[in-house]
């Protein structure tokens, strides 16, 4: 890990920003890559793939050549900082030591990842289904719109996905409990797909309703993330980090399957009742959660080391 808990869940926030800005891009350009491409011969849709797949496909090269494993390895960091970094990790996590494969999976028992993870995969449900599924519903909103309008609104609850992300990354910090900013964005979020249902013969509304949702869908990452780092032993971290995200990913599979499963073409919104009520299973899973005490270092708790690098020499 690279972040102190304490800065751990506004780290966190300016990664996963990437994913609503990247459906506002992906929506502002996919609808004007399908209306007005056809080049050589080949169909819109074609096109759409490969010009937003080529710029993954170079990054994944970047990311491998030029990020670095952990703080040791990082070059562009002075040998001071380096080791300030070090130390403040380990003093919240222990120097840990190789406990064999074993011990690891035994994160896959543990009922704080078992937990974690059952949340993860109901509120993945609701958040997959909406986001999969948005040019359909907002087509449905407004059948008259060609494939750049649908874009150009859905980037809209994206937009606000992106400042409510920020604003939660910021109160996750310093937050003594950050399950309630898990809770109140997922309920949101399954009020704002509630309220599409009900209004999709008003455009107006509907758009809002989405807005709405879209904050949900996003806004609970930061807290989430930093809350379960925070809870994992460093031992237990890495298995139950990628078991939490597994369980919970299967969620973009049943989600838009069952979204579409309940869609006849003209009646999109309906198949939207399972994510709505999926949200509000994740609301009352992340409520009953209890954190452990919060580890040492964190800025709600004792500082075990300096603050900055500078103060450490």
């Amino acid at each position: 890990m690279w972040f102190r808990s304490g800065d751990r869940a506004v780290a966190l926030g300016w990664l996963v920003l990437a994913q609503p800005i990247s459906f506002i891009c992906g929506g502002l350009l996919g609808g004007l890559i399908l209306d007005h491409t056809g080049w050589f011969g080949m169909a819109g849709w074609r096109w759409l793939f490969i010009l937003t797949g080529v710029p993954a496909v170079l990054m994944a090269v970047v990311t491998y050549v030029f990020l670095p494993n952990s703080p040791a390895t990082a070059r562009w960091l002075a040998p001071a900082d380096r080791d300030w970094l070090r130390g403040s990790l380990e003093a919240e996590q222990g120097t840990g030591h190789d406990e064999g494969i074993r011990a690891q999976l035994a994160a896959l028992r543990n009922p704080r990842v078992l937990h974690l993870a059952a949340t993860h995969l109901a509120l993945a449900v609701g958040t997959y289904g909406f986001n999969l599924f948005l040019p359909l519903i907002i087509k449905q909103i407004n059948p008259a719109y060609s494939a750049t309008n649908i874009g150009f609104t859905a980037a809209i609850p994206y937009i606000c996905a992106a400042l409510a992300l920020l604003v939660t990354a910021q109160l996750s910090k310093r937050a003594r409990e950050r399950k309630y900013l898990v809770a109140v964005p997922l309920a949101m979020g399954a009020i704002g797909l509630a309220a599409v249902i009900a209004l999709r013969n008003h455009p107006g509304p509907a758009v809002v309703a989405l807005a709405v949702t879209g904050i949900g869908a996003f806004a609970w990452l930061p807290p989430f993330w930093a809350l379960t780092t925070d809870s994992l032993s460093k031992t237990h971290a890495a298995v139950g980090i990628a078991a939490i995200n597994s369980i919970g990913n299967l969620g973009g599979f049943f989600g838009p399957y069952i979204v579409g499963k309940e869609t006849d073409g003209e009646t999109v919104t309906a198949g939207l009742l399972i994510p709505v009520v999926s949200l509000a299973v994740s609301v009352v899973l992340i409520l009953l959660w209890r954190s452990p005490a919060r580890q040492p270092g964190s800025e709600t708790g004792p500082a075990a080391v300096a603050d900055t690098p500078a103060a450490a020499h």
